[in-house]
């Protein structure tokens, strides 16, 4: 994670990773939106050059006369070419020059991409700090690839048998890289574990819970429209709310919560999983798969003897989601720092969409 985590902020809670600077001070927009933006690491200037090749390792970068590049936290020369469209992070000198180029180079394939300067993403989060948002954190991923900075409305709310906080957010992000435009989306978290849920994610039907900037030169135009993502936060939070009352007023026994961990293992619908185990009997599937699949249904179940599924709801279709969800954000294997960071934050995810259909069918064949 270090090496894909550059830099940033979180406000009076660490965050899962701990890897930020924790202020313990509130800060608001506009007014502390430059102190905000420098903690966030997001106070450089991205240009388009042409790409370039990587030469020696240098050891001393403000010595070099020509243009270097940091790769993997180590500097070397570089020679830009003309035969690919690249960006490239500006970082001023100690003395305060900015010279050669001379910082992080992103390689970009696609010659049509527009560049997102970071001043429009705080711009249009500043924008909609009139819904009440307090900030919460801001950071670089990917050597400055990948910029973000999170917002809460502070309306927490409890449920049955819960101590835990929920809070609905907002998180904006955007790429250098040209994976991605300038995202708005909605969420909502839980503190004590950090699990986070698109409302679209858990609720059946497109919540609209995401915004999408393809271009930013009209980007004050669509404020508006992008406004309507906040401005029906708690609405959508509400409904949130109410779907996992129901659950947490919906007993399961230890039969179903068993077929619900073998089910998220396997990401199949509650009725496969029976099929399943026929399959293994019958030896379609080899021992290692096998062993694979028992060794995350038990990674699930025991998340159920943890500190972070309350002991109310040890045998509740609430404490399904709550142990699903912790599943599918944090012990869940992931190839990369990049999928595990973007499906804890920056997208919705398929298998957590399919939670809410798989404990209704895991309940209606119990009952």
């Amino acid at each position: 994670m270090p090496a894909y985590y550059e830099t940033g902020f979180a406000v009076r809670e660490a965050s899962w990773h701990q890897l930020e600077t924790l202020i313990q001070k509130e800060l608001t927009l506009p007014a502390d939106r430059e102190e905000a933006y420098q903690l966030a690491g997001h106070d450089f200037e991205v240009v388009d050059v042409p790409a370039g090749t990587v030469g020696r390792k240098i050891d001393n970068p403000n010595e070099a006369t020509g243009n270097v590049v940091r790769i993997n936290g180590e500097w070397h020369t570089f020679r830009l070419e003309d035969s690919k469209k690249g960006s490239y992070i500006t970082q001023r000198r100690q003395d305060g020059s900015n010279g050669p180029l001379h910082g992080n180079f992103i390689e970009i394939h696609n010659t049509s991409f527009e560049n997102i300067p970071n001043g429009v993403g705080w711009d249009l989060m500043t924008a909609l700090f009139d819904q009440g948002l307090k900030l919460d954190t801001g950071f670089v991923l990917k050597g400055g690839a990948i910029c973000v900075v999170t917002a809460f409305l502070p309306e927490a709310v409890y449920l049955p048998g819960d101590p835990s906080k929920i809070f609905p957010f907002v998180s904006a992000s955007w790429g250098h890289d040209g994976s991605k435009g300038l995202n708005v989306r909605s969420t909502n978290v839980r503190e004590v574990c950090w699990n986070t849920y698109s409302t679209s994610e858990l609720i059946a039907g497109a919540a609209g819970t995401q915004f999408t900037f393809r271009h930013t030169k009209n980007w004050r135009e669509r404020v508006s429209e992008a406004k309507k993502v906040i401005s029906g936060l708690a609405t959508q939070n509400e409904a949130y709310v109410e779907l996992l009352q129901r659950y947490a007023e919906t007993p399961v026994d230890h039969a179903t919560r068993e077929r619900f961990a073998m089910a998220v293992a396997l990401d199949q619908r509650a009725k496969s999983t029976l099929q399943f185990r026929e399959d293994v009997a019958k030896g379609v599937y080899s021992p290692k798969v096998q062993r694979n699949a028992e060794a995350a249904r038990d990674s699930v179940l025991a998340l159920f003897n943890g500190p972070t599924i309350p002991e109310a709801h040890k045998l509740t279709a609430y404490g399904l989601i709550l142990a699903g969800g912790e599943y599918l954000d944090h012990v869940r294997k992931y190839q990369s720092q990049d999928s595990y960071v973007g499906r804890t934050l920056l997208r919705d995810e398929p298998c957590k969409a399919r939670l809410p259909k798989l404990i209704d069918d895991l309940v209606e064949v119990a009952a």
